[in-house]
Parts: C-alpha cells; sequence; structure tokens
C-alpha cells in the first residue's frame, strides 16, 4: 500500500480499544511504520509530526521510542532534523522520556559527531526547566551539547544514572581525563554490583596514567574473577611509564 493508505490504517489501530493489550499488534504497527518510514520518508515523517493521539498508548510506547531509535541510528542530516522536531513536539513527560529511551538507545556507547545545531537546541532547552535526569544527559553527552560534566558529575554521585546509562557516561569522561570521575571510577571498581560495572571501571581507569591509577588496579586483583582480573592486569602491563 502507499504510504497515504497504509498511514491511515495505522492511525485507525494505534487508537482502537485496547490496542496496547494486544500481543502481537504494536510490534505490527511498529514494522509497518518503519518500512513506511524507509521508503516514504518525507509523507511519513509528516504524518508522525501532525499525529493528533501522541498520547495513544500504542503510538507512545511502542512506535515513537523506535522512531527515534531509528533517527540515530540512521544518521542523516534529514533523521537528525526529524528527531529535533520529534523532541520539540513531545508535550508532557511521559512521551519526552520515551523518545529520549529511544534516542539513547541508538546512540548506546558512542558519541555522535556533526550533529545539526537544531537537534543540538532541542536537547539545551530540556535543561531550561528540568532536573536533568539521567536520559537527558546521557544523549546530551553522546551529542555533545554544551558542558555538562557537572550535570553528569551530580547525577553519578546521587545515584540519578544506573546501570548502562551510569557505566557509558563514565567512560565518555573518563575518555576526557575528567580528574573528578577518578574516585567514581576506583568507587565502582571496588563496590560496583556487578562483573560488567567493575569491567567498566577498569576500562576507565587505563585513561588516567597516573600512580593512583595503578594503585587503585593492583589493589582490585584480588577481589576480581578471573576474566576481570585478567583486564586489569592488562591495563597495568600495557601503561605506559608516569
Amino acid at each position: 500500500l502507499p504510504a497515504a493508505k497504509a498511514l491511515q490504517i495505522i492511525d485507525a489501530l494505534t487508537l482502537a480499544e485496547k490496542a496496547e493489550e494486544d500481543p502481537f499488534l504494536p510490534l505490527m504497527l511498529w514494522w509497518a511504520t518503519e518500512e513506511k518510514l524507509s521508503t516514504e520518508p518525507e509523507v511519513t515523517r509528516a504524518w508522525i509530526l501532525s499525529k493528533a493521539a501522541w498520547d495513544a498508548p500504542v503510538f507512545g510506547r511502542e512506535i515513537l521510542p523506535r522512531v527515534g531509535r531509528m533517527c540515530m541510528q540512521e544518521r542523516s542530516p534529514e533523521a537528525l532534523n526529524f528527531a529535533a522536531q520529534l523532541l520539540a513536539r513531545s508535550g508532557d513527560e511521559a512521551t519526552r522520556q520515551a523518545l529520549l529511551g529511544g534516542f539513547e538507545d541508538g546512540l548506546r556507547g558512542e558519541a555522535m559527531k556533526d550533529v545539526p545545531e537544531a537537534l543540538k537546541g532541542a536537547v539545551r532547552a530540556l535543561f531550561v526547566d528540568a532536573v536533568p535526569d539521567g536520559k537527558m544527559i546521557s544523549v546530551a553527552m553522546r551529542l555533545g551539547v554544551g558542558e555538562r560534566t557537572p550535570d553528569a558529575l551530580e547525577a553519578l554521585r546521587t545515584g540519578r544514572l544506573e546501570g548502562a546509562d551510569r557505566r557509558d557516561v563514565l567512560q565518555m569522561l573518563a575518555e576526557a581525563r575528567e580528574p573528578k570521575a577518578f574516585p567514581l571510577l576506583v568507587a565502582m571498581l571496588n563496590d560496583g554490583p556487578s562483573e560488567d560495572d567493575r569491567a567498566a571501571a577498569i576500562a576507565g581507569l587505563q585513561h588516567y596514567n597516573t600512580p593512583e591509577a595503578a594503585d587503585a588496579l593492583v589493589a582490585s586483583v584480588p577481589k576480581l574473577n578471573a576474566a576481570t582480573g585478567d583486564k586489569a592486569l592488562g591495563v597495568l602491563v600495557s601503561r605506559k611509564e608516569s
């Protein structure tokens, strides 16, 4: 079906009563939307931006986050400017969080270069009236929006960043050799709740070519499992003399 017909059907089904409770319909609606975004992007993007039922559960929970993720993965100027329009269009907190979650999934593990100013501006605007949360900080740092290091450090200290978000943001700070991230990395190495946390701390500490970093790695080895301990030893033996 051409997009004009297909999107009318998707529109009606997203608003169907209890559509979100169907075990198959939400994902099928996303697949149909994804196909039209790939084959007829201009028409489909215009439909998404003009859609009245953004707060319909199926659209807000299932389709919109995946659209955001697709924009970040595609990374074309058109997709990134569309992402800026989506962010400006998202009115309530739940919708904004769903969209930021999609952005975060699409950006996971790396920072982006050549970000359009429209997208930077839309992300920057989030920080004007809101207390920065984990998704905001993670997305902003990966998009290179402003100087978010103080926000990131505060979120790390207060526990607003957890799990993979905490590890990723600490890694970005470590790559920048941020001095205030060093004690947080040591704490995660010693007290992190998982082996993933401890391995991430080791990866971060390799950016600090200091005696303190070497001491922290040496002290941790007896407390680590074999695989993680080997990573710590590998960092130690590869260090340049400080």
